[in-house]
């Protein structure tokens, strides 16, 4: 029992204290900073998402190797009365230059022959006809199309491809 009385009421000065305190907050903010000088968070906020369960994703904006079928954040064109260039998108990286993007009649998206998605909902929203998005091409040196999962995302198939230079960094979603 003496001996544990003695641990419970030893006493520490001051000095050791606040020397301690300030080495704990210093790596504390220290790990902070570095963490959120390579990594960010996103938020989704639309009724609507584009990536179906997720609303909520963590940016690595260390990674910007592209890499089809993963997420990227990235800072999309201004679009009046959608987008500005400060929003932040997340969308699957669908088609990477030298790939052949696709829109038919029938309204599906293909990109080097395989089906992405279907259909051009947004169409009359942006004021033009489907028929105006049927085309085929080939993606340029710097040229990235980029789509959502989910039937009603707002996507590459609605506003053309993004550069290197929008690019955030490798989206993971969280919840």
């Amino acid at each position: 029992m003496r001996r544990f009385d003695r641990i419970v009421n030893k006493k520490e000065s001051w000095g050791r204290f606040t020397v301690k305190m300030a080495l704990t907050t210093a790596l504390i903010v220290g790990s902070g900073a570095m963490f959120f000088s390579r990594f960010t968070f996103a938020y989704d906020p639309q009724q609507v998402i584009s990536i179906k369960g997720y609303s909520f994703y963590l940016i690595d904006r260390g990674d910007k190797g592209m890499e089809k079928g993963k997420l990227y954040a990235f800072h999309p064109k201004a679009i009046p009365g959608i987008y500005t260039p400060e929003h932040r998108l997340v969308k699957y990286l669908r088609g990477v230059p030298k790939d052949q993007v696709e829109i038919n009649l029938k309204e599906q998206v293909k990109v080097n022959g395989e089906i992405v998605a279907v259909g051009l909902v947004h169409a009359d929203k942006l004021g033009r006809s489907r028929s105006s998005f049927v085309g085929k091409g080939t993606l340029g040196p710097n040229a990235y199309w980029f789509m959502g999962d989910a039937p009603l995302s707002f996507d590459s198939r609605y506003w053309g491809t993004v550069t290197k230079e929008q690019i955030i960094g490798r989206s993971y979603p969280l919840f």
